[in-house]
């Protein structure tokens, strides 16, 4: 995965996720709220492995982004259900909201 990461605070998934930016974004909303549950997924992974405190601040930066960039894509879908990756149905925010504080 190619990530550039900027000095902005509360960078968007777009600016520092290239994979997402040029590939991803022109997928489906579902197909793209996939790809950023599993981002999510995977960067909280690496999170809890690093010992690195560059690395973690890196990391909460992507997951920050992540998070952000799920929460638009459901409020673009939220009068249809989707399933994740693990076959549960959401139709609200409540399942990411505790990534906020991040």
């Amino acid at each position: 995965m190619m990530l550039k990461l900027t000095r902005n605070f509360r960078a968007k998934l777009c600016e520092i996720d290239l994979l997402y930016q040029q590939v991803i974004v022109q997928l489906s909303i579902p197909d793209r709220i996939n790809y950023c549950e599993s981002l999510i997924y995977r960067t909280k992974e690496d999170l809890a492995a690093t010992q690195s405190s560059r690395s973690k601040k890196d990391l909460k930066k992507i997951l920050r982004a992540g998070v952000k960039e799920l929460e638009q894509l459901q409020i673009c879908c939220s009068h249809t259900h989707y399933r994740n990756r693990s076959g549960n149905e959401h139709s609200n925010l409540a399942t990411y909201q505790n990534y906020e504080r991040l």
